[in-house]
């Protein structure tokens, strides 16, 4: 899974990552999709932040858009609606690195 986590990193921000221990796990069963995320602690990164693409997807048909860096402040002010449903259970989004177990989203 770090591994993964390594390769994805690089292929859809263009940043070398160390990860660290592993989280938590968020199960999402929403028709027609069911995912399963495992969540670890970034420990550092390095290079330039570049938007890549998903290798599996046509380049016409990407899911990503948009890449950038956010404070702590500005996760909290957006609407709760456009957030990873993970933000649901936390009372301050900069805490996310204290849960550990399993969420059913």
């Amino acid at each position: 899974a770090q591994q993964c986590i390594k390769r994805e990193l690089m292929e859809e921000t263009g940043l070398v990552t160390e990860v660290g221990d592993f989280l938590f796990t968020c199960e999402l069963i929403k028709e027609p999709l069911h995912a399963i995320e495992l969540f670890f602690d970034i420990l550092s990164f390095e290079g330039n932040l570049t938007l890549g693409n998903d290798p599996e997807l046509p380049i016409k048909n990407q899911l990503l858009t948009d890449l950038k860096f956010i404070t702590w402040r500005e996760i909290k002010l957006m609407n709760k609606q456009s957030l990873h449903g993970i933000f649901q259970v936390l009372e301050d989004p900069s805490t996310i690195k204290e849960l550990r177990g399993y969420f059913k989203l």
